[in-house]
């Protein structure tokens, strides 16, 4: 294991200290002896992986008792049978497990979103072909007696009672006492013996000679010993550090510059030394017929540990020296291996067919039988990529992941894209697990995965059987860190590992700002933070210094040692330097969640995904899921499968034991129909464009109401569901009538289009004709609403339908004339009628609906060929109006997209700007690395901007479709540019009247900051523009503070947004801002009823006026002027009709405005 970057070498010391045991439980042997095992029985099994590899000799392949083969339960152990057998009250477990949850809250978050996160999961065992190698015993607790005690010997010291702390969750021992800080650590399969390196004396009168030094401990006896020491005993003459330990505890390894540790070390540099407990030897790594090494071994400074085969036979380092191997000529760090029994040196840093590496390679790891070695190298000939020139790998100047087979002789690179291309950032510190199959490693590549948009340094387990990779430093919930994570470990069974993070957002409450140590469960994708204190007075107490260097995970990942400065993990603990830390940890209870996929005839649906919080599987030939691992707590589950719609769309469930879900009923849609629609109406005699249409302010849109996937039938929740899949919840300035961003109104089952007046003609009406949206004939018309009131026609008023002859029908309604007869065939250059306000209309407007036909080629009314939405859906999660309402599919059905602007740009840059001009983006030349397909897409600032800002309706994203041949994949949003691109969005037709423009300003969306960033930004007012620059695509925003805070329902000056009142009451304290400000309320009344509603300033110098409006056309009833300064002011009505009345408050030509005159609103 190693020391943090930037560390100077390390030293070491000598001795053995025995103390009291403190008060409190200590960690025991998981094994049970089993003779006819020759060895260890697993008592308890942790993860469905395959038996590692036998031994040889007696008890080798073929041996009386064992069967060959996989293990005939696939997925499960012989351990996993006994602990299923050993569960017992399975009741009493989950209450427990729940218990411990609330316990540890601080160390893993408990949000799992809905779909999940896409990883490789772990797959069934299967066969392991016998290695060449000699194979060695799986470390974990689960298959290995506990180390032997170390002799008490001569040179073995106690250490002093008050340095060992130990309690039933975590045990914390502190090695280092007075001046000595520990460096870095490493442990036994078990966890039981431990090997560290320090500065200064560690409390056992050795050591503190001014050098680094490498010392073993036992947990069990509590005995230190100095390794780095002559054979008189006395320390090195030299730093040491960088140890390595075997997984059965017999050897570490570790490197030093130290002359005096073996006789005849001459040569003046940093050596590799091997020390075996059972020989009680100290040996240096010599080369090729016992020749010292001509140049070091290990880096400068010793940072870089070796590693160990299981039993400590083989031992993999790296060495600039060149006479350790025959032909070693390139000058570079190579990567060796020695086996220590045959005293073989071998090089393994080489391409297959022997090449030697043209850059240095380094930090090796080793699987537990010496077959497998994984390095990092910034070599570009180690492997051949299709398309490289002469079998090297494109050049990139970033170091890479490499896996050797040494039975095989090939080497292959890990650190790849799905695609084969190497890493686009540095990929250091490899892992394996000790049967070779999981490789972990540290990358500042996003190119590994998809959807690594966090620009930060990241974990990543390869599975080698399956080829999978996973980005595995992410919360339980999925997201992933904020900041950086480093210095990975994985455990002997490659389900735990453990890591140093500055992220965070892994857990809930990291607010210590530090580097912590985590670790992640790739079984139940939950990650749980272990530097922190858990016990006594430091009850889920965060550390208040960093974690350092590589943490070191064993006992079957129960146990984490790791180095931290924090003086708050153990009560009572208060020195400063960096010591040694041991965090040991319970698995929690987990249960079995199955279900089925089936179709409506209850046949079973093979190859649907299904995902369960952060897990997901697929489903068999039988239709069947299951997830063998799921930890107690709430759970949403999806199924998705290409031409199927589920029902139901989700389930969510409480799992407190083993769980079946109900069937999930797949419902096959068929094929996409061919788009065909275009926009229904004029303004100023031209079509507008569907950018226009689709420009969304808070001051109002073209579109005033959208379909609503949630609820499209009129029952109101306050919450839109878009076409998609984003929810806009009620802004607190309009929360009546569930609008975003001025667009009313939930519960819709079509578009509508609000009547604009000509340009500088409030108020004016100019009839607008109606054309038809595609090709048809006339199925149906209503002419007798004119007047007829507000629930004519079902509401809609008068309407024409159209039938296009493709299964699909149009509606326009709310007419105020109607210019066809039924049976015409229209064409959209003829008019249907004009725009009109009959029925239940607030105001003049167009209801544009589209339904379907239910397959029976004809007509059937509302109610049986339902309504769907032309924009289609988007959602990541199945469409809710046809997964729970049985409605059809809602596809695309426009003839040209409205949103979206494309360019493909190359290396000499380009300018990108929208259809109507508004949005103008300008690419430098190399911002992107070779051919990109860019797209410029409008959408609506979601998630809304917190108060006081406003939305203005400039929103878009940026976002990269394709990359067509690149060395580097470019990510499709968030992707860092090489250069900043300039955006200048244009402010023409925005109502800036209640916000603050000088304040404008562009703001990005981003994730891993906690929301909306705001962008420097120039405003040019007298040029109505606002540019910025931005170095990262993504969503954005032209955002603006409320000019007035005190009233956040504003922007309010339409009716679409007035805010519902009801008698009595404190009523409502708004102010009047501008003085063309108008504030509307509404209310419903019963035909007859009397209403009075009252306004009092609350300025001296305010004097509002008062209008009543009825719904039916925005009709006029009353009105009250303004009275004297200060004064209040009534208006009282009675409703002629049943339905809707708005009140609405404006300031009088002379009244003082601003934001300090207030007024309070009153319905006595």
């Amino acid at each position: 294991m190693v020391s943090a970057p930037g560390w100077p070498s390390f030293s070491r010391s000598s001795g053995w200290r025995t103390p009291k045991r403190a008060s409190g439980r200590r960690s025991t042997a998981w094994k049970e002896p089993c003779p006819s095992c020759c060895g260890w029985k697993v008592a308890r099994r942790w993860w469905p992986l395959p038996r590692p590899p036998p031994p040889m000799g007696p008890c080798g392949p073929g041996r009386p008792g064992r069967a060959a083969g996989p293990n005939p339960r696939p997925g499960w152990g012989k351990g996993r049978q006994e602990m299923e057998r050993r569960r017992g009250n399975r009741w009493l477990a989950a209450v427990l497990a729940l218990l411990l949850i609330g316990l540890l809250s601080l160390f893993g978050p408990g949000h799992w979103p809905p779909g999940g996160w896409p990883v490789a999961r772990p797959t069934s065992p299967t066969a392991t072909p016998q290695p060449l190698l000699t194979p060695t015993a799986s470390p974990a607790s689960d298959s290995l007696p506990p180390a032997a005690p170390l002799p008490v010997e001569a040179g073995w010291k106690a250490r002093p009672v008050a340095t060992v702390v130990s309690r039933e969750l975590v045990t914390t021992t502190h090695l280092a006492t007075g001046d000595a800080t520990i460096l870095s650590v490493a442990l036994s399969g078990d966890g039981q013996t431990v090997a560290f390196a320090a500065r200064g004396d560690p409390g056992i009168g050795q050591g503190d000679n001014g050098y680094d030094h490498v010392y073993l401990h036992e947990r069990a006896s509590g005995r230190t010993r100095l390794l780095s020491a002559a054979p008189d005993g006395s320390p090195g003459n030299g730093w040491s550090g960088g140890p390595a330990l075997s997984a059965d505890g017999q050897v570490v390894a570790f490197y030093s510059w130290a002359s005096n540790l073996v006789a005849g070390d001459t040569n003046a540099v940093q050596d590799l030394f091997v020390y075996d407990r059972r020989q009680g030897t100290l040996t240096r790594v010599l080369a090729a017929r016992g020749v010292q090494p001509n140049d070091r071994s290990g880096d400068s400074s010793g940072q870089t540990p070796p590693a160990l085969s299981g039993d400590g036979r083989y031992v993999a380092f790296q060495s600039r020296a060149s006479n350790l191997v025959d032909g070693d000529g390139n000058g570079r760090v190579d990567v060796f291996v020695h086996d220590r029994r045959t005293g073989e040196t071998t090089r393994v840093s080489v391409a297959d067919d022997g090449r030697e590496a043209n850059d240095d390679s380094g930090a090796p790891a080793l699987s537990g039988d010496g077959r497998y070695v994984a390095f990092q190298s910034r070599a570009t000939n180690l492997v051949s990529l299709g398309g490289a020139a002469a079998g090297e790998a494109p050049p990139g100047g970033h170091s890479q992941i490499y896996l050797h087979d040494r039975l095989n002789g090939t080497t292959v690179l890990i650190s790849a894209t799905p695609a084969g291309l190497p890493g686009n950032g540095d990929s250091v510190r490899p892992g394996l697990s000790f049967d070779g199959r999981f490789l972990v490693f540290q990358s500042a590549a996003s190119n590994l995965v998809d959807q690594d948009l966090n620009q930060s340094a990241d974990i990543f387990v390869f599975d080698r059987e399956s080829g999978e990779m996973q980005l595995i430093s992410r919360s339980s919930a999925g997201i992933q860190g904020n900041r950086d994570s480093t210095a990975p470990a994985i455990s002997p069974d490659g389900r735990y590992v453990a890591f140093l993070s500055q992220a965070s957002n892994l857990v809930n409450g990291d607010s210590n700002g530090v580097a912590d140590v985590f670790i992640h469960d790739l079984l139940t994708r939950h990650t749980a933070r272990a530097s922190v204190g858990v016990t006594g007075p430091s009850l889920g107490v965060e550390a208040d210094g960093p974690s350092l260097g590589l943490p070191a995970i064993g006992a079957g990942g129960r146990l984490v040692a790791f180095v931290s400065t924090a003086t708050n993990l153990v009560p009572g603990y208060g020195r400063g330097g960096a010591g040694l830390f041991f965090h040991q940890r319970q698995d929690l209870p987990t249960f079995v969640v199955r279900g089925r996929v089936v179709d409506t005839a209850q046949q079973p649906i093979a190859g649907a995904t299904v995902r369960l919080g952060p897990h997901e599987a697929m489903t068999g030939d039988d239709g069947a899921f299951a997830f063998p691992h799921t930890m107690a707590g709430t759970y949403t589950a999806q199924v998705e499968k290409p031409g199927y719609g589920f029902q139901p769309p989700r389930q969510t469930v409480s799992v407190l034991v083993d769980t079946t879900l109900g069937d999930f009923v797949g419902v096959a849609q068929g094929g996409p129909p061919i788009p065909f629609l275009d926009l229904p109406l004029a303004y100023d005699g031209t079509v507008i464009g569907f950018l226009q249409a689709l420009q969304d302010t808070d001051a109002g849109g073209y579109v005033d109401a959208w379909f609503d996937h949630a609820y499209p039938d009129y029952s109101k929740n306050g919450e839109l569901l878009l076409w998609d899949g984003l929810r806009r919840s009620s802004q607190a300035y309009n929360p009546a009538l569930g609008c975003f961003e001025g667009r009313c109104y939930d519960g819709h089952d079509g578009v509508d289009f609000p009547y604009r007046p000509p340009a500088g003609q409030p108020g004016r009406y100019v009839p607008l004709p109606i054309y038809p949206a595609a090709p048809g004939q006339v199925l149906a018309i209503q002419t007798a609403c004119t007047g007829a009131g507000r629930w004519c026609n079902g509401g809609y008023g008068n309407e024409v339908w159209l039938d296009h002859g493709n299964g699909y029908f149009t509606r326009y309604a709310h007419l105020a004339r109607v210019d066809v007869a039924v049976g015409m065939w229209v064409t959209p250059e003829r008019s249907l009628g004009l725009m009109g306000n009959t029925g239940n209309s607030y105001g003049v407007h167009l209801h544009f609906g589209v339904y379907r036909d239910d397959g029976n080629g004809r007509w059937d009314g509302p109610a049986v060929d339902r309504p769907v939405d032309p924009f289609g859906w988007a959602g990541a999660a199945a469409d809710p109006w046809a997964m729970e309402r049985g409605a059809p599919a809602s596809y695309w059905l426009w003839r040209y997209d409205p949103v979206r602007t494309f360019a493909l740009l190359g290396s000499r840059g380009a300018t990108v700007t929208d259809a109507t001009g508004t949005i103008e983006v300008t690419v430098p030349p190399d911002a992107l690395d070779g051919q990109v397909k860019l797209e410029l897409a409008y959408g609506p600032a979601t998630p809304a901007p917190p108060l006081p800002l406003r939305a203005t309706g400039r929103s878009f994203r940026l976002a990269v479709l394709e990359s067509l041949h690149q060395a580097e994949s470019v990510q499709a949003t968030s992707a860092l540019l090489r250069a900043p691109v300039t955006v200048a969005v244009n402010l023409a037709g925005l109502d800036l009247r209640h916000l603050e423009p000088g304040q404008l300003a562009l703001y990005q969306w981003t994730e891993g900051a906690g929301g909306w960033q705001r962008l420097p930004s120039q405003v040019d007012l007298a040029n109505r523009t606002v540019t910025a620059q931005a170095s990262h695509l993504g969503t954005f925003a032209l955002l603006a503070p409320l000019r007035c805070p005190g009233d956040p329902l504003e922007p309010d000056d339409r009716f679409h947004g007035a805010t519902e009142i009801s008698p009595g009451g404190a009523g409502q304290l708004r102010l009047l801002d501008v003085a063309d400000d108008e504030d509307w309320i509404r209310l419903e009344m019963a035909a007859g009823a009397r209403a009075t509603v009252v306004v009092e300033p609350q300025h001296p110098a305010l004097r509002p006026a008062l209008t009543v409006f009825h719904v039916d056309g925005l009709t006029q009833l009353a009105d009250a002027e303004a009275g004297a300064p200060g004064e209040p002011v009534r208006v009282s009505w009675q409703a002629p009709h049943d339905g809707t009345y708005f009140v609405r408050i404006r300031p009088a030509a002379d009244s003082a405005v601003g934001c300090e005159v207030a007024y309070r609103l009153r319905l006595p």
